[in-house]
């Protein structure tokens, strides 16, 4: 049976989520990838953000090169461990590195945040 979808009282989602208006939890995932070949690393980092800036469920999402390794941090509602960014970010290194590489992902840290609505 599907579950009810009336949040009562005329409350938004969003409302719903925090029992008050004007402010709801997020979360910021921090995640890097070592490995990545030198030669791709910053034009790799630049794709990754643009893309991730097509994903309309995401906010402030960066992805930098420091010669080493990637790190992406971006802003979601839903995704409090960080392995829905992991694989959307692996989608991402998969389709923005050529040649592909044997590296590491992982989470570095997931803040839960503040965003007014």
């Amino acid at each position: 049976m599907v579950a009810s979808l009336r949040w009562g009282a005329g409350r938004t989602r969003r409302e719903n989520q925090t029992g008050m208006r004007g402010a709801m939890a997020w979360y910021r995932a921090v995640l890097q990838c070592d490995g990545v070949p030198s030669a791709f690393g910053a034009e790799g980092a630049k794709s990754i953000t643009a893309n991730f800036a097509k994903r309309t469920w995401h906010k402030n999402a960066t992805c930098s090169w420091d010669g080493n390794q990637l790190t992406l941090s971006v802003e979601n509602d839903f995704d409090r461990d960080g392995r829905a960014v992991m694989d959307e970010f692996s989608d991402e290194i998969s389709a923005c590195i050529r040649g592909g590489f044997d590296g590491d992902l992982r989470v570095i840290s997931v803040t839960e945040i503040t965003h007014e609505v």
